[in-house]
């Protein structure tokens, strides 16, 4: 049975994340990134089901290669363009984008191949690790350890290579999606609790927000502590979750649900052509940010429509 509630949730999350990408900044900016990537591993925790290493491989790796190389030709355009319709000049030049965005697969602060790459390659990994059985079996044994160690992070001099390499994302990423695992395993109600209890949790959350300040999971700005990091993503999680449990059923919220993978391939491209358009010079604010979300997703819908019936692979789904 589809849970409606799921897929708000998952909408939400997406088009937060093109808005932070639009160039959202300030408390808005602040508030959004203390949950929204963090809610949608627990999601996807939640979603999972094994289907075995082959099938996993194909769900994500063919998206990915096939909107890595959607941008890729955008951006050798650009270069073409650019050099005043020089083929030799963009040729080099684009070798060189080639080259940085293929180690962006395990290197972190190399160009990804598209925006918000890091996010598919991470779940990707998470899921790939949750699909041997030895790793189920000690999840949650797993789960405290990566816990424990963000939080003693900041006292160890850890290499800054490390930093570097992408799969360390998985230590802090981990307890989301293992907690969406848990949820879902023992059956919790995600949607208890009264009023009083919840407006108590949304207060908090913007309490811990404020002194939290701003973090970032990418970069590994955790706040003041991984463990407080941690506990306020889950109250987001879970007051978004609430907010979305009344919510009617809707085709085009279902819609853009399954195309999380493309609006996440696409949105820089769409990004670049808006803002050249309206020859945006880089000024930000949040009626800007807000319109490119919008647009994003109605200039998305459509393609997601398409490729739901003609060709489903290309949004991470398989049989």
């Amino acid at each position: 049975m589809r849970l409606s509630w799921i897929d708000y949730a998952k909408v939400i999350c997406i088009y937060l994340m093109v808005v932070c990408h639009a160039g959202l900044k300030g408390m808005g900016d602040n508030l959004i990134y203390q949950f929204h990537i963090l809610a949608f591993f627990i999601i996807s925790g939640y979603l999972f089901r094994p289907k075995g290493i082959k099938k996993e491989l194909l769900s994500f790796g063919v998206p990915i290669l096939f909107f890595g190389m959607v941008t890729l030709a955008y951006r050798y355009t650009r270069l073409f363009v650019a050099s005043g319709f020089n083929l030799s000049e963009a040729l080099v030049g684009g070798k060189l984008v080639t080259l940085s965005v293929l180690r962006s697969f395990y290197i972190a602060s190399t160009p990804s191949l598209f925006q918000g790459c890091w996010f598919v390659l991470v779940l990707w990994m998470m899921r790939l690790l949750m699909e041997v059985k030895f790793f189920r079996k000690i999840k949650c044994w797993l789960s405290g350890a990566c816990l424990l160690y963000c939080c003693f992070e900041p006292y160890m001099q850890i290499p800054s290579v490390m930093f570097e390499l992408r799969p360390y994302h998985l230590l802090s990423s981990l307890p989301f999606f293992i907690t969406g695992m848990t949820i879902k395993e023992q059956d919790l109600d995600v949607m208890k609790g009264k009023f009083e209890t919840k407006l108590l949790l949304l207060f908090l959350f913007f309490g811990l927000t404020l002194i939290q300040g701003r973090v970032d999971l990418y970069k590994y700005h955790y706040g003041i502590s991984y463990i407080v990091f941690y506990l306020n993503a889950i109250i987001g999680s879970y007051l978004l979750v609430n907010v979305c449990k009344n919510m009617p059923e809707k085709e085009w919220i279902k819609t853009l649900s399954t195309g999380t993978l493309l609006i996440l391939g696409l949105h820089g491209i769409i990004f670049h052509v808006i803002n050249d358009v309206l020859e945006y010079t880089g000024h930000t604010n949040v009626y800007y940010s807000v319109f490119v979300g919008v647009a994003v997703m109605v200039i998305c819908y459509y393609p997601i429509k398409w490729l739901n019936t003609k060709c489903p692979l290309l949004l991470g789904k398989i049989h």
